[in-house]
């Protein structure tokens, strides 16, 4: 049962291509997605164990209630939450990593456009074929040195399936994997 406070901010809830956010005033969670080529993306959501690990006080008790308000919106997208061991939260506001499709003025313009949220301005098909569709012209138009952050590559991942192969033929584009 939760509790009513008067003065109390109704949490935000977004979601973006590669994350949902779980904000109230300047208190922030958001969990990374893993955008996949077919079936459903997936959302990497902490243990209960490792929340409490990492959760700042304000969060230290409320694993359930906010992960259940994140699952509980309809979202027009098709998802599996995946739970881990490992600390998958991040506690501040999402932003873009520079140098990806999120962190471009186009990037943020369609990140704006909450294509996934509830009723969705478009299907969740069409919403996932546009992204699909930007991440590899995004990779096609890239150039120079590109260096890749992966511990592991997700099999059927959007990465593995649409932009590794558009940056591998693309002859601008040096590739470096660390």
């Amino acid at each position: 049962m939760g509790f009513f406070f008067p003065d109390a901010k109704k949490p935000e809830i977004t979601m973006g291509w590669r994350y949902v956010a779980y904000q109230c005033g300047a208190e922030c969670v958001f969990f990374r997605i893993e955008p996949m080529a077919s079936g459903p993306d997936l959302v990497y959501v902490p243990s209960e164990a490792s929340w409490k690990e990492s959760a700042p006080a304000w969060a230290q008790k409320r694993y359930s209630e906010i992960v259940a308000q994140m699952k509980a919106i309809p979202w027009n997208r098709d998802l599996e939450w995946r739970v881990s061991d490992h600390s998958d939260a991040i506690w501040a506001a999402p932003k873009p990593v520079p140098g990806t499709l999120e962190s471009t003025a186009g990037g943020q313009k369609f990140e704006a456009e909450r294509f996934f949220h509830p009723p969705g301005k478009m299907s969740h098909d069409q919403a996932h074929a546009l992204w699909h569709k930007l991440s590899e012209r995004f990779a096609q138009a890239a150039s120079g040195k590109v260096t890749l952050y992966v511990e592991s590559i997700v099999e059927n991942s959007v990465f593995q399936v649409v932009e590794l192969p558009a940056l591998k033929a693309n002859p601008n584009v040096e590739l470096v994997f660390e």
